[in-house]
């Protein structure tokens, strides 16, 4: 919408506006916009073809019943494998973020997050490590671009790392009109 056509719907809308009080001082004609009548086609027109939000928001999947007792239980076979250790916060996520990423775009599903048991925090009095516990805080956080993709995580098999590993179940990887991408 140009500067002309928000002039003139402002004034179709203020056309029968009275002021609430009374207005000292005139406007001098040449500060006054000239009135011009409104072309509905052209505000129509300009309406319909403005640039359409995009819609962020994924649609909610839940995993079945089988699928999410085949994670739980291991069952599913890993297809990327990340280890988080000895990483900075910083680096952790970024890692993370980088290696989700490559995983969706290589239409992996499963993948299996070691992050550590890691050590009690006593300034926090957390029992976990930090990078353990930010892990899945990160992979749905909305500001990061894996919360699109992102499906679930459960704590991995001992024979996985036990409770310092993830098993992360990713988004099929499809394009807008439903089909994967080659």
């Amino acid at each position: 919408m140009t500067q002309e056509d928000d002039r003139d719907l402002w004034l179709y809308a203020t056309r029968g506006a009275t002021p609430l009080h009374e207005v000292t001082g005139e406007i001098p004609d040449q500060v006054r916009p000239p009135i011009i009548p409104l072309n509905y086609q052209s505000l129509l027109h300009s309406i319909n073809n403005s640039p359409k939000p995009l819609n962020r928001r994924p649609r909610s999947v839940e995993l079945d019943g089988s699928t999410k007792r085949r994670l739980r239980q291991g069952k599913i076979p890993i297809e990327g494998k990340l280890d988080l250790h000895d990483n900075t916060q910083a680096q952790a996520c970024e890692a993370l973020q980088q290696f989700i990423l490559a995983a969706h775009a290589q239409n992996k599903r499963c993948l299996l997050v070691v992050t550590g048991k890691g050590r009690p925090n006593p300034e926090t009095l957390s029992p976990n490590g930090v990078i353990k516990t930010r892990v899945p805080e990160w992979l749905k956080d909305p500001e990061l671009s894996m919360a699109p993709i992102f499906l679930t995580a459960v704590q991995a098999q001992e024979k996985d790392g036990g409770s310092g590993a993830l098993y992360v179940y990713l988004r099929r990887n499809r394009d807008v009109n439903g089909f994967k991408h080659a």
